[in-house]
């Protein structure tokens, strides 16, 4: 989970982790599973999987713990001027040993909570 320290200027709302975090380019906002594990420049790794920090980008590239497996996850983003595969990369091996060793970390989604 993310520390106090890294959480600092989020917001909780809800079952959603919603607010403005700094960024190099000022403020950001996420939208983001309340239980997040790790927290990237631009990965977080969640309760829901793996999610795109920038609200910008409409939860349309998160990836839900069970595609978590499959290969290419990267490939429809590589094309992407803001994709950092970097850091997606660290997000999705982090998500990937937290689904091994335990399991129970990723939650079934309800309602509108992502």
């Amino acid at each position: 989970m993310v520390s106090m320290g890294q959480a600092k200027g989020l917001c909780f709302r809800g079952a959603l982790l919603s607010g403005p975090i700094s960024s190099k380019g000022g403020i950001a906002f996420v939208v983001l599973h309340r239980d997040i594990y790790w927290l990237g420049k631009q990965w977080a790794v969640t309760g829901y999987g793996i999610q795109a920090v920038d609200k910008k980008l409409d939860m349309k590239f998160d990836i839900e713990v069970g595609r978590l497996s499959e290969e290419g996850l990267a490939d429809a983003m590589r094309s992407e001027s803001w994709f950092d595969a970097d850091d997606f990369n660290e997000a999705l091996e982090i998500a990937r040993r937290l689904a091994r060793e335990k399991p129970t970390t990723f939650q079934q989604i309800w309602g509108d909570e992502k």
